[in-house]
């Protein structure tokens, strides 16, 4: 691992940390797709190989959204990935995916009125796949948010920054055991 500093007087310091990928962790990327219909939307990622488990990640924040990809796909899991909530609902709806990892507040700027944010898009996968997981993902770790992903049938619950190990975690096998949960 790297660290530099960089400061300025008046204007703060900034600390960088760097910690190198080992080649055999990074995935060969298949061609990306672009959504259908969607204009104006960012091009979805489709990851697929043959008859392996697949999951839906959203995140509006895209360095976010590019790591937790990384991790899971070195997993061998097909990966699709949005970056809004009506982006993530017309990939849900086409592609099905085994489980579902979404952050709870869409929109890059943290705010919680853009819409569908994560709780919608929980509820509109249960409606529609009651029996997939979906996990609820997001650094502002408020007890009603915990109340209302248990609420609405969450299956787990992470707070950023969340490590590889937590989020393998819910997948099912023997890392499924510790798995977060909503309290």
């Amino acid at each position: 691992a790297t660290i530099q500093v960089e400061s300025h007087v008046g204007a703060g310091t900034t600390f960088t940390i760097a910690f190198p990928l080992r080649q055999s962790d990074l995935p060969v990327p298949p061609p990306t797709e672009k959504p259908s219909g969607a204009s104006g939307e960012p091009p979805k990622t489709a990851r697929k190989a043959p008859s392996a488990a697949s999951i839906l990640l959203v995140d509006s924040e895209k360095d976010a959204l590019e790591t937790v990809r990384l991790i899971f796909e070195a997993r061998g899991i097909n990966c699709w990935t949005a970056t809004s909530g009506p982006q993530a609902l017309a990939l849900l709806k086409e592609h099905q995916p085994d489980f579902i990892l979404s952050e709870i507040l869409l929109g890059g700027d943290g705010s919680a009125a853009v819409s569908p944010g994560g709780f919608e898009i929980l509820r509109e996968a249960k409606r529609v796949f009651p029996e997939r997981p979906v996990f609820l993902i997001t650094a502002c770790d408020f007890p009603e948010y915990r109340e209302k992903a248990k609420e609405l049938g969450a299956d787990g619950y992470l707070v950023k920054p969340a490590s590889r190990d937590q989020l393998l975690s819910i997948l099912p096998g023997p890392s499924a055991a510790s798995a977060s949960r909503p309290a």
